[in-house]
């Protein structure tokens, strides 16, 4: 076993160690037999879509179990090609798309989600699809997803807990490469104590990587926050993170967090300033990492002097492993809730990598009608650069009646061609279906 995933595996060893000690006195309280009641839920659709310049027919079949201690969800994509842009094997048949179900990953990944939870929201164990999952205060690890790659599937695994004196987080983006990874360590040392020392939190963080084309990203760092104000449903949280990247560089950040909870709504106000030195990344596993790990943009082509055609792909440890020197960055994010609308907005900086803009937005239903859309782009050095190779996707469902639903999905979905190189290409699905609990 090699030093990297026999570190990946003591990290997070420890993490869920601590994630377990936090929970040893769970449940607070006895179960009951209506605690374990769980929903049976069902769901098949079909419809039409477009991919790549090609035409699918889909089938859609999933189920699941909801409860209070946690859910299970189930759901398997079959897409017959009805037109290609290139010639199919047997001209005009109708043929299963051979990368949705090549990898181990595509099988593993008809497991959508497994969560086991504390109702009293102390800790969890999700296996699954990994969707904004953000370690500590998010300076190494913010809003990480990886589910972006098309064609390739990732089965992760994400822990946590807080049992007020001593905590932990762990994440592993895919239980088959054990790559990426992150864990968190963190204790209260004044836990107990009625005055603001009683909120003091010191961690420890980690964030691995075993990038195969150029070398390893290993993140370490310690954190410290506290609450200094609290009040009528307000509170505000001051932290310092201080991070190395092993032969790359240093980062610090000096932060603050802002909530107000309310009786149906809620806001969070994060505003963050960054000493960066050399390669070091902020938050270098974010929500675009699972594709910018493989390429960022474009593949770079010229000819030799033989001419022969040559390419340089370039990755997120490449492009940071060029930067050099001092630079100051900044990050500034809006988030809440107010009657079922969820949204999220950030913005960050990062000296000469440029900015970056995210954004989400959930829409609950309204005369049967719902809605999510995604904006996420990174590197862009002028603002008119704005939409230019962004990640940008939305979906529309509306309830036709009872159980009968049609849904309309469209963006941009990054995928592999025949070279091995990554672009992103327009993905249109409409879809009709049924879902519910049986019986009802």
């Amino acid at each position: 076993m090699n030093g990297f995933k026999l570190l990946t595996i003591r990290g997070s060893a420890l993490a869920c160690l601590c994630v377990l000690v936090a929970l040893v006195a769970w449940p607070e309280r006895p179960v009951h037999a209506a605690d374990l009641q769980t929903a049976v839920h069902t769901q098949a659709e079909t419809g039409i879509e477009v991919f790549d310049h090609d035409l699918y027919a889909t089938v859609g079949l999933g189920g699941g179990l909801q409860g209070n201690y946690g859910d299970l969800k189930l759901y398997a994509p079959l897409r017959l090609r009805l037109s290609d842009g290139a010639p199919l094997a047997v001209e005009g048949a109708p043929a299963l798309r051979r990368q949705d179900w090549d990898e181990l990953g595509d099988f593993l990944h008809i497991l959508r989600h497994a969560t086991l939870r504390d109702p009293g929201e102390r800790g969890s164990l999700q296996i699954g699809q990994l969707q904004g999952v953000t370690l500590g205060h998010g300076t190494l690890i913010d809003r990480y997803y990886n589910d972006l790659d098309f064609d390739h599937h990732q089965t992760g695994v994400h822990a946590s807990g807080d049992g007020g004196w001593v905590g932990g987080q762990a994440i592993v983006s895919d239980v088959i490469s054990h790559k990426p990874a992150g864990f968190r360590v963190f204790g209260r040392p004044f836990w107990g104590h009625g005055s603001r020392l009683g909120s003091l939190t010191v961690g420890v963080n980690a964030a691995l990587d075993q990038v195969a084309a150029y070398a390893p990203l290993r993140l370490f760092g310690l954190d410290i926050g506290s609450d200094i104000w609290q009040g009528n449903g307000q509170a505000i949280d001051l932290y310092v993170d201080g991070n190395t990247r092993i032969h790359g560089g240093q980062g610090l950040h000096a932060g603050a967090d802002y909530r107000w909870t309310g009786a149906h709504a809620y806001v969070q106000l994060r505003l963050e300033l960054q000493w960066l030195h050399g390669a070091y990344d902020p938050a270098a596993l974010d929500t675009l990492y699972a594709i910018e790990r493989s390429q960022i943009g474009p593949a770079i082509a010229w000819l030799d002097p033989q001419g022969h055609v040559q390419s340089l792909v370039i990755d997120r440890t490449l492009a940071t492993s060029a930067l050099t020197g001092e630079r100051l960055g900044a990050l500034g994010s809006l988030q809440g809730a107010v009657g079922g609308v969820r949204y999220v907005a950030k913005v960050d900086f990062r000296g000469q990598d440029g900015w970056g803009a995210y954004g989400w937005l959930v829409l609950p239903p309204w005369q049967g009608l719902e809605g999510r859309l995604f904006f996420g782009q990174r590197h862009l050095q002028a603002w008119h650069d704005l939409g230019q190779g962004a990640m940008a996707q939305a979906q529309l469902r509306f309830r036709v009646q009872g159980p009968w639903y049609a849904s309309l999905f469209s963006g941009r979905q990054w995928h592999q061609d025949p070279a091995g190189l990554y672009r992103a290409d327009w993905d249109v699905v409409a879809m009709v279906g049924l879902d519910g609990v049986p019986g009802r």
